[in-house]
């Protein structure tokens, strides 16, 4: 359930319904009785046992993300943390990271902690996005390079985690991007740096980062 969550899929349909075109999305009834029965599910076979289940602590973490229960979240992730260090590898996943970020709105300090917490510097230095924009594998991958963002409490437009779609620093542009965002909860995209003004990868940092705070590479 949780996985089906995270996916936003339902893990038992078939791959062939799975494909682009076929429009099939949770709706937020369905998504708000997977996760509470996968938390219900969760807290009976992880909490008070005998035998501590990482795995299960990863994903009760994520759900209690999404129900944006932050300190019940970081609870959990300090108790699958003492059992296995490196379960925090697991909880920077791209997918997981984003569930766990619900539960931290566009608050600074809750986005800091959880970065702590998890290993991860939170949110992301200038030389930190400009390096590996900079140093994306061009020879190796055709596509938009990605960045999960959450909206800055004090920003223009709608507010939420976003994944950053940038166009790679290709020669041909002379090393210029253009960049937009799509807000995870319900695909609304915003125009960041429009495709026939591109910017260099200085320049889009400062544009994001007045408009979110940047998290991490989604891959």
């Amino acid at each position: 359930m949780s996985i089906a969550v995270l996916d936003g899929v339902d893990p038992y349909m078939p791959m062939n319904m799975r494909k682009p075109g076929y429009g099939y999305r949770f709706t937020r009834d369905q998504i708000v009785r997977l996760i509470t029965s996968a938390v219900s599910y969760l807290h009976d076979t992880t909490l008070d046992v005998a035998t501590i289940d990482t795995e299960g602590l990863l994903y009760l973490a994520c759900m209690y993300g999404y129900q944006q229960q932050f300190d019940e979240m970081l609870e959990i992730i300090d108790k699958a943390a003492k059992v296995d260090e490196e379960i925090k590898e697991e909880f920077r996943e791209p997918k997981k990271l984003a569930s766990l970020l619900r539960a931290c709105g566009s608050d600074p300090s809750s986005i800091e902690r959880l970065g702590r917490k998890i290993g991860l510097i939170l949110p992301a230095s200038k030389d930190t996005f400009c390096n590996f924009l900079k140093n994306y594998d061009l020879t190796e991958k055709h596509t938009f390079i990605e960045w999960i963002a959450i909206k800055r409490p004090d920003a223009s437009g709608a507010k939420g985690i976003f994944v950053i779609k940038i166009t790679p620093p290709y020669a041909v542009n002379k090393g210029l991007v253009d960049a937009s965002a799509l807000r995870i909860e319900d695909g609304l995209i915003e125009t960041i740096v429009p495709v026939d003004k591109n910017v260099t990868i200085e320049e889009l940092f400062n544009r994001l980062n007045s408009l979110f705070f940047l998290i991490s590479p989604n891959e």
